[in-house]
């Protein structure tokens, strides 16, 4: 890590006798008696990842590097933060910093530094308002949404959509999932492809069977397929099928055995395998965890 952006060292996670109990899983939560702030973050792709602190003005008062833990996350907790501490994350040796993705408060808009609220001593100025129902809230973000299409396109309105694990617009009887939104960001014969492999992923789909249905050569598919997607038809499969496997897990209402046969595994010792390898966890463990 930069040697610069350790001004004023904090005491790293591991120094605790142990992890905080915590409200929500990301995000910035601050400890109680006065124990300081502690942070995580989800950065399945980053080497590592600090979190620094800020003033008003947008220097560097302190930064830590997070501990890594399983699955992807990133944690510590920072003595010297508390409610109002601005903060930013830097992953790797980028020397750009980014907002906390879970953050409540940005003062400076979206793209500036984060600010700690703790929301047992806000003050809240609506405590007279009723609320609204679930049919109105689902209906406020899609209204949200549409003008979101209209004045910035769709792709972007999809990406909106896809950070808040929404659908831009519900399709009705499809699970709820990011890659159903990363497959409305195409128009193209690859996007109907994804698609079509949703519905298909308890069968096999080798190579030839998925450049028939995207109407290709196998080798033109192939080819086009790792330029335009990044990577290979047979790894972007696997990826969906562990994907949707997740997603069945976490709903709790199916069977290992039926996990791995809807999701094209064949058998519970693949789903296994796929599991330890990408997700770090066994498939039991992981619904235990999120189911």
């Amino acid at each position: 890590m930069d040697s610069r952006v350790l001004k004023q060292p904090l005491v790293p996670a591991s120094a605790t006798s142990q992890s905080p109990r915590r409200r929500l899983p990301i995000g910035a939560e601050v400890l109680p008696g006065g124990g300081g702030v502690h942070f995580r973050v989800w950065a399945p792709k980053r080497r590592s990842v600090a979190v620094v602190l800020e003033n008003a003005q947008g220097g560097e008062v302190a930064a830590m590097k997070l501990s890594a833990e399983t699955g992807g996350y990133f944690s510590a907790a920072a003595p010297e933060a508390r409610a109002g501490t601005r903060y930013r994350f830097r992953l790797d040796a980028d020397d750009r910093l980014y907002p906390d993705p879970a953050s409540r408060f940005q003062p400076d808009g979206p793209h500036g530094p984060s600010q700690v609220v703790d929301p047992s001593t806000f003050t809240w100025t609506d405590d007279q308002w009723p609320g609204v129902t679930p049919a109105g809230v689902t209906t406020g973000m899609d209204m949200a949404l549409e003008l979101v299409e209209q004045e910035h396109g769709k792709a972007v309105a999809v990406g909106v959509a896809q950070a808040l694990v929404i659908y831009r617009k519900r399709p009705g009887g499809q699970a709820q999932f990011s890659r159903f939104l990363e497959a409305e960001k195409r128009e193209d014969r690859l996007g109907e492809l994804q698609l079509w492999i949703l519905d298909h992923l308890d069968e096999d789909l080798p190579l030839e069977r998925l450049a028939g249905a995207a109407g290709m050569s196998a080798r033109h598919f192939s080819r086009r397929f790792k330029d335009e997607m990044g990577t290979t038809p047979a790894a972007y499969v696997g990826r969906l099928r562990l994907e949707e496997a997740r997603r069945r897990l976490e709903s709790g209402a199916h069977s290992l055995k039926d996990v791995a046969r809807t999701c094209g595994f064949a058998d519970e010792q693949n789903l296994r395998r796929a599991f330890r390898r990408h997700v770090g966890v066994a498939p039991s463990e992981y619904r235990e965890r999120f189911g």
